[in-house]
């Protein structure tokens, strides 16, 4: 089996497991800000779960602040202004985002592939798929690495 250092050696300064909404983000992120970014993920294809999924204002701000507010387009995505909550009493209440504001409802597995796309278009992010039995630990005693594999 390979060892890391011989798998990611001197073309990767940052390593990420998971190439779902937090791990394509983030690499999007290291790799516009010129890191070199390998994203290990076990299966690239497009999540199919039965769930839709709901973005809350501020995480529709931050996806802006990241350039990923596109990655929502042809997700099925619906614009929520405000939501209701109902409390243990039956009482209703109306929350509203700010006029500035909304947030989004999305098809999980359409949202995280455009992530996954707008990631991989950048020159320093690559992904791969992997198992994830890879697990390494890499050990520096007095300067000899040694690997060792899950």
């Amino acid at each position: 089996m390979e060892c890391a250092d011989q798998i990611f050696a001197g073309n990767t300064d940052v390593i990420i497991v998971g190439a779902g909404v937090a791990g394509s983000a983030l690499a999007y992120a290291l790799a516009k800000d010129g890191w070199r970014v390998h994203v290990i993920e076990r299966d690239l294809t497009e999540p199919d779960r039965i769930v839709g999924e709901f973005l809350h204002a501020g995480g529709c701000i931050k996806l802006a602040e990241l350039g990923l507010e596109d990655c929502l387009d042809g997700s099925d995505s619906q614009t929520v202004f405000s939501f209701a909550a109902v409390h243990k009493d039956g009482k209703r209440s109306a929350i509203s985002y700010p006029s500035n504001a909304s947030g989004r409802g999305f098809h999980y597995g359409r949202f995280v592939q455009k992530l996954r796309e707008k990631a991989a278009s950048l020159p320093k992010c690559l992904s791969s798929k992997r198992p994830i039995l890879l697990w390494i630990r890499i050990r520096d005693v007095t300067n000899q690495r040694s690997c060792e594999h899950a």
